[in-house]
């Protein structure tokens, strides 16, 4: 319920209620300040979730939980059943039982974000999910209180945590909502009830439980049934996989793209040396957006914030100067200078094919002067396409023409085979370890050149960046190779 000084505070019925549980022991009296899942910082008079992840199980916590003096703990009803715990041990914690403790989590902030009157964008798709979100935020933020999704919230787990920060000042609240299998992004979207639900695009990705390019549209059009009544959809008119669904589905929908029939538009665009600049168009209006990232493939993702903001009854104006002030994180297209001359661009965070390809884009979109070169590690959850996906990107970087590809992980053969069937000279195709591969980078490398670092999140490719880092500031440390 919700307190006259608009504070938002939990009774065990309304948990019993919201989460389908049920109470063994306790009163039903008293309530709770907080609710979390993680003992080691668990606030007085909270309560507390046992969640079961993939190494930790909340419940080994309980003990802790009770001893940092939570008012209130919800575990999974197998629990009770195996431990039978002394109620003796409990004193006067509230236990209440529910099926499954992730789903119950997931409950609580359904009821908490329907409790509240703040409006809700969810931001899916294969590629750009985050930088579109935080994009997306920066817009609404700009103008009206607004709670976004913080690091990697984008799942059962993450996503119930960030709702639970919803408070009633908040006008907007913009979360990402990931996935890799069916139903997934179905129950996200039931959790968060989206009144603007938005996809970037659709690519090949977490193929391992979706199957292959049409299992990831159906799973990621999961999204328009968990849409509020009222809802609208945001579709990428460049993408014909989301053309179809646009053509397809009966919700309203504002579309963004170059397409001249996407409802927010980018005009004249070009490259400047501070980033992409161009006109921002919508229905009666347009103003000029100067971008500050290399990444041609930015375009669309302010586009998609764009629309959102459009939507939402923003200012066009206001919508422009704020894409303009946008800096990427790390680890998404970050260029960085160093003292030995070489332009090391880190899009270290994640990849897949179509995130790969676009950004092998941008590498050959800078300086033509100078030489560029890619490191590339694994792409992960790509399922039985895999092999077959890595040789067609090592293929396409051929076509690129870039003057180096340093490949490192289990599919770097099929990568290196990709790239030599395309006429891609042998000298220039290195496969090693990271360590190796780093070594003989720094042999490689000379002032004037341009080296971009690419791998899903699982490779690590960071400590590449970092190696390389540490080496620019005294480039006279290399190694023969």
């Amino acid at each position: 319920m919700i307190t006259p000084d608009q504070k938002i505070i939990w009774s065990p019925g309304d948990v019993i209620d919201a989460a389908g549980g049920w109470l063994v022991h306790g009163k039903e009296s008293g309530h709770f300040d907080a609710l979390a899942i993680d003992s080691r910082n668990l606030p007085r008079g909270a309560l507390f979730v046992a969640i079961v992840g993939e190494k930790l199980d909340g419940h080994d916590y309980i003990p802790d939980a009770i001893a940092k003096e939570a008012r209130g703990v919800v575990a999974a009803e197998h629990w009770f059943k195996e431990r039978s715990p002394d109620p003796s041990l409990m004193g006067d914690t509230v236990f209440i039982a529910v099926a499954d403790t992730t789903r119950a989590l997931g409950d609580l902030a359904a009821h908490q974000r329907r409790l509240l009157p703040a409006k809700v964008v969810a931001i899916t798709g294969s590629n750009g999910k985050t930088t579109t979100r935080r994009t997306t935020a920066a817009v609404m933020g700009a103008t009206r209180p607004t709670l976004a999704t913080s690091g990697n919230l984008n799942h059962q787990i993450g996503l119930p945590l960030t709702l639970f920060s919803l408070q009633q000042h908040h006008e907007w609240a913009v979360v990402e909502i990931g996935m890799n299998h069916f139903g997934e992004i179905a129950r996200l979207s039931e959790i968060c009830q989206p009144d603007i639900g938005l996809i970037t695009n659709i690519a090949p990705s977490h193929l391992e439980g979706v199957g292959d390019i049409a299992g990831v549209l159906k799973a990621k059009s999961e999204i328009v049934k968990g849409l509020k009544s009222g809802g609208v959809m945001v579709l990428n008119a460049d993408d014909q996989h989301l053309q179809g669904l646009a053509a397809r589905i009966t919700t309203p929908v504002v579309t963004f793209g170059l397409d001249d029939a996407a409802t927010i538009q980018a005009r004249e665009v070009r490259a400047t040396p501070q980033g992409f600049r161009f006109t921002l168009c919508a229905p009666g209006q347009q103003a000029e957006v100067q971008l500050q990232t290399p990444g041609r493939f930015m375009v669309s993702n302010a586009l998609a914030a764009a629309a959102v903001g459009w939507q939402a009854g923003i200012n066009l104006t206001a919508i422009a100067e704020t894409l303009s002030r946008f800096e990427p994180l790390e680890g998404r297209l970050r260029v960085i200078a160093t003292a030995a001359g070489v332009t090391l661009i880190d899009d270290t965070y994640n990849a897949n094919p179509g995130s790969v390809i676009a950004a092998v884009t941008t590498l050959k979109e800078l300086d033509p002067a100078g030489r560029k070169f890619m490191v590339l590690g694994d792409m992960l959850e790509l399922g039985a396409s895999a092999r077959e996906l890595h040789r067609e990107v090592g293929a396409l970087i051929a076509a690129s023409h870039l003057d180096g590809l340093f490949v490192t992980g289990a599919m770097a053969q099929e990568v290196a085979a990709g790239a030599l069937d395309q006429g891609m000279p042998a000298q220039q195709v290195v496969t090693a370890e990271k360590p190796v591969l780093t070594q003989k980078l720094k042999a490689r490398l000379h002032p004037g050149d341009y080296l971009l670092i690419k791998g899903s999140r699982g490779m690590a490719m960071e400590t590449v960046l970092k190696a390389l880092m540490e080496w620019a500031h005294n480039p006279t440390e290399t190694e023969a190779s």
